[in-house]
């Protein structure tokens, strides 16, 4: 630990040291990087790429893939971790089984929430306006990257600070290597039938919910 430093001119804080100690350029630059990673679907906008996603087969296993990404996430490691994280905030264990159960029952809930909201839009348009369908799956993919890459943001930080270099760089590496099969399955939901997306919109967008 850095040592207060006295004499002369007077005792100084050590606040500035650990200011230094933190990793800023290393966790901003990994969490930039990763968000870059979710324009990797322009590589699908080439006609020869094109063409290829246009199969039904590849849509489905896209979507299936990215649907299995997200989940493996949060219970391998979302919902395992919360387990021991939130107990080091409260010691009673009441205290920490109502706020982990709130969280998980919210996850669950929240899709229910965009749902009504995207069937109170629906109620509001004629037959041949009803945007629903495309509301529910912009929402549904845009909100989820959002706060799937949020976490992603804060397991850097956590990794670069609490675990060092080492751990760091491998959790930025596994974000990379899981984001891109993710990312590509968004865009090709973003521009699929369903939500009708033009490219530079999907990308557009993918890119400001990372």
């Amino acid at each position: 630990l850095p040592e207060k430093k006295s004499g002369g001119g007077g005792g100084t804080s050590t606040t500035d040291a650990h200011d230094d100690d933190k990793p800023w350029g290393k966790v901003i630059g990994s969490a930039i990087v990763v968000n870059l990673v979710t324009l990797v679907g322009v590589i699908l906008v080439i006609p020869a790429m094109r063409k290829v996603v246009q199969q039904p087969a590849f849509e489905a296993v896209l979507a299936g893939f990215a649907a299995g990404c997200i989940l493996a996430c949060a219970v391998f490691l979302l919902m395992f971790e919360a387990t021991h994280l939130v107990a080091t905030g409260w010691k009673t264990e009441v205290d920490q089984l109502w706020r982990w159960g709130t969280m998980i029952l919210a996850g669950f809930l929240l899709p229910s929430l965009f749902d009504c909201m995207a069937g109170f839009y629906e109620e509001r348009q004629s037959p041949e306006e009803s945007k629903s369908n495309r509301v529910r799956i912009v929402c549904g993919v845009l909100i989820g990257d959002f706060f799937h890459n949020f976490c992603d943001g804060l397991f850097l930080g956590v990794a670069f600070k609490g675990c060092g270099d080492r751990l760091g760089w491998a959790v930025f590496l596994s974000t990379v290597l899981h984001e891109i099969p993710q990312e590509i399955a968004d865009y090709v939901i973003l521009t699929g039938p369903e939500a009708l997306l033009q490219p530079a919109i999907a990308l557009g967008l993918n890119f400001l919910s990372g």
